[in-house]
């Protein structure tokens, strides 16, 4: 029960990770920010780490994101105010690439701990 709340808590994380990048809207990505901040809570939750949870959830998720959301109402951003991006997702996909080697790396050294 346990692996499948981790692969749904992971699935949301990274769900959330990724509308953060793509959604035009910083409302809507502020929102992605605050997926992944409460999945990256309950991932603390499975591990047993109370206070770490509590702080994700009172700190990150509450405070911080608070202060987000009324900096980004309190600026009042029109979408034709936005910059163009171009390029975004072609930037997307080479940080993407960058990060697979570090992943790899981090992925060996796990297997060679559980050894």
């Amino acid at each position: 029960m346990a692996d499948i709340l981790f692969i749904a808590l992971a699935f949301f994380a990274i769900t959330g990770a990724i509308a953060m990048l793509v959604y035009r809207s910083p409302m809507f990505s502020a929102l992605g920010l605050l997926i992944t901040m409460l999945s990256v809570a309950g991932m603390f939750a499975l591990l047993n780490a109370t206070l770490l949870f509590m702080v994700q959830i009172i700190v990150y998720a509450g405070a911080i994101m608070a202060l987000i959301l009324f900096i980004l109402m309190f600026l009042n951003i029109k979408e034709e105010d936005l910059p163009k991006e171009p390029k975004k997702f072609m930037l997307i996909g080479f940080g993407a690439i960058l990060m697979i080697p570090l992943n790899l790396l981090v992925l060996k050294i796990v297997l060679c701990i559980e050894d």
